[in-house]
């Protein structure tokens, strides 16, 4: 699990290095919406292995747990420390606050599925979700790598 963390952070902090932010709305708004189509793959596909577990009512009441605390999470730290979005200054960030970037709830929620559906699926579901949140201009990498690891921890409650 952990070397899965790593080399997925390692993915989201050298998103700057190999993509450029896209200028355009449509576009960016277009990846927007690519990015809440992989995070609700992943927890779709989450929801599956549940279903298919031997002890339904347990895996889903885990998982129930499991997206509450990740999202009590996410929020707390979005209060504790409010953080412009990239795209605040240019008053471009469509619903999402201006001042809620840290951490990625985008990002905690797939990466709170890695203990779930089959490694293969979720780590390109989370990566694509990062790549996604930094071309629609909403989130920095390191805004991403926090939300990982908020939720590759809560992916611990199985």
């Amino acid at each position: 699990m952990r070397t899965i963390l790593a080399t997925l952070l390692a993915l989201i902090l050298a998103v700057p290095a190999s993509a450029q932010v896209i200028q355009d709305p449509q576009i960016r708004t277009a990846i927007h919406v690519a990015s809440w189509v992989t995070v609700l793959t992943a927890e779709a596909l989450d929801t599956w292995a549940s279903w298919k577990s031997p002890n339904r009512t347990r895996t889903f009441v885990l998982q129930g747990v499991r997206v509450g605390v990740t999202e009590a999470a996410v929020a707390g730290l979005k209060w504790a420390a409010p953080t412009p979005r990239p795209c605040a200054p240019t008053h471009q960030c469509g619903s999402d606050s201006e001042n809620s970037a840290f951490p990625s709830g985008h990002m905690a929620l797939a990466c709170s599925t890695l203990g779930g559906p089959s490694l293969s699926v979720t780590v390109p579901l989370a990566g694509a979700t990062a790549l996604g949140r930094y071309l629609s201009w909403r989130h920095l990498p390191s805004q991403l790598a926090a939300g990982c690891i908020v939720g590759a921890l809560a992916s611990r409650i199985r």
